[in-house]
């Protein structure tokens, strides 16, 4: 079974006797209470409380995170189209560039997730955000945050975070 090891944050299959694929340690040796970070799922729409997700300090600034991906054929072009588009650029070779700079934008187009975080600017300037895991199907991120800001997030966001990652 996957889980999510308490020392690194890699969701791992541990090894028969609990050990870490990622980090070589012990995922059964934490307990709950004595971990200092947790992971939280972020949605789009997700409330947060006002504090830093990294200090717990009073926080009211919001840091906006953005992840996109490119999704090839999403402009409305036919599966069929988006295959004989690839098959026409691989034979042409040395056009390839031109065409695709020609056709890019028809055959293709990005998802975006933008979230908001709380995080003051002490820590930003020491450990910039950045997703653990971005679920492009759910809009949703997965960050490494504070035990405390993690508990007050749950709580103000009690259907969002169960959310399947």
């Amino acid at each position: 079974m996957l889980i999510e090891c308490p020392h690194c944050f890699t969701r791992v299959l541990p090894r028969a006797d609990g050990e870490c694929p990622a980090c070589q340690q012990n995922t059964q040796s934490v307990r709950d209470i004595d971990r200092q970070f947790k992971t939280v799922t972020v949605g789009e729409t997700s409330a947060m409380p006002d504090h830093c997700s990294t200090c717990m300090l009073p926080e009211t600034r919001l840091v906006r995170v953005t992840r996109s991906r490119v999704i090839w054929g999403a402009a409305g072009d036919s599966g069929v189209a988006a295959v004989v588009a690839t098959v026409i650029r691989l034979l042409l070779g040395g056009i390839h560039f031109l065409f695709h700079l020609m056709t890019s934008e028809r055959d293709s187009g990005s998802q975006k997730v933008v979230v908001q975080m709380r995080h003051c600017r002490e820590c930003s300037r020491r450990q910039p955000l950045e997703p653990t895991f971005v679920n492009y199907d759910a809009y949703t991120m997965k960050f490494i945050v504070h035990r405390e800001f993690a508990h007050e997030f749950v709580a103000m966001n009690v259907p969002e975070s169960n959310a399947a990652d």
